[in-house]
């Protein structure tokens, strides 16, 4: 039977590696202008590195959208930029770039995931563009090396509807090696766009999901389980649905504000954390939705925020997130 620990035993021991290694803090800027957001972190094939993506914003009273873009950093193992890369342009695409959105219940939190990684040396970015020399703009999905150097991209185009009304929310590699791009208007309205492994566009769906899609994961046969996108009493909810957007089954356990944060998948099994009320969340469910084991966390000080998994090899499941202070005098949180 597999045990569950919690990030803090690991940023523990991480403390005593750094610590053995004599390794400070390190504060990546401390630029008061241009700031760069860490939104994703990968490891990278060289044990000693750590490649992230974010985004480069303008904090100055002068708004220049070419300084809201997409940058790329290479660290070693004590936090030191080795290389950095920021993508302005991709050919003759300027990119239009935004943070992902964040849940408005919990406005620290991404709920997108605009950056996968399709290899050991490879990622695959998605943006929005503007084509500087046909005044078009354009979807746009390039793949970069694991030095940041552009390998190959593609587009497609978009309405002017799509352009300002929408953000690119996921991306994901499917099992038949097709990469789906998924839209968000920011309302009820999804479009997914498919795109083969060489970045040419196939085709594209409109659904309607009245519950939205926090997390999602693909299932079998073309299926998917998600999470939902919603800010009520049954926020912490998942659900599977088909390529035409009707809904199989749907779960709502707890009668609490919160989120279902992560999906995953495996040994035929659902994966699902979040938090909902005063508790930490994590669930083991079969590929019906139901569950099989409920793990809940509380804590003296205040709400836990439960945010992603790990499933290790030593029969251990790792929980990271972070905690809210309930404390009107101390407003900061803390990671657990």
């Amino acid at each position: 039977m597999k045990s569950l620990r919690f990030a803090f035993v690991q940023i523990f021991v991480c403390t005593a590696i750094i610590a053995s290694a004599q390794c400070p803090f390190q504060y990546i800027s401390n630029d008061t202008v241009f700031q760069v957001y860490i939104e994703f972190i990968f490891p990278t094939k060289n044990v000693n590195e750590i490649t992230s993506t974010g985004t480069r914003v303008n904090r100055g009273i002068i708004n220049d959208s070419v300084f809201n873009t997409p940058v790329f950093q290479i660290f070693d193992d004590c936090g030191n930029i080795l290389n950095q890369t920021i993508y302005k342009y991709v050919g003759n695409f300027r990119l239009i770039h935004k943070s992902i959105p964040t849940h408005r219940s919990y406005k620290n939190e991404p709920i997108g995931n605009t950056t996968i990684k399709v290899k050991d040396d490879e990622f695959l970015l998605v943006d929005r563009a503007y084509d500087i020399s046909s005044n078009e703009f354009q979807m746009i999905l390039f793949k970069i090396d694991d030095t940041g150097v552009i390998n190959s991209y593609n587009t497609t185009a978009l309405n002017i509807n799509e352009i300002n009304q929408t953000t690119v929310k996921h991306v994901l590699l499917l099992k038949d090696n097709k990469i789906l791009v998924i839209v968000w208007d920011n309302a009820e309205q999804y479009t997914f766009y498919y795109f083969d492994k060489n970045l040419n566009y196939l085709l594209k769906k409109s659904l309607s999901l009245v519950r939205g899609i926090r997390a999602i994961k693909e299932a079998d046969n073309g299926e998917f389980i998600c999470t939902s996108l919603v800010n009520d009493n049954s926020a912490f909810q998942f659900y599977r649905f088909d390529t035409t957007g009707e809904i199989k089954w749907m779960v709502s356990p707890y009668n609490n504000s919160g989120s279902a944060r992560e999906i995953l998948i495996e040994n035929n099994k659902l994966y699902i954390t979040g938090s909902a009320g005063a508790f930490g969340v994590f669930l083991i469910c079969d590929m019906e939705g139901s569950i099989i084991k409920e793990f809940k966390y509380d804590t003296f000080f205040c709400e836990p925020r439960f945010c992603s998994a790990h499933l290790g090899s030593d029969s251990t499941y790792t929980i990271g997130g972070y905690i809210k202070h309930c404390d009107v005098a101390d407003k900061k949180e803390v990671l657990i």
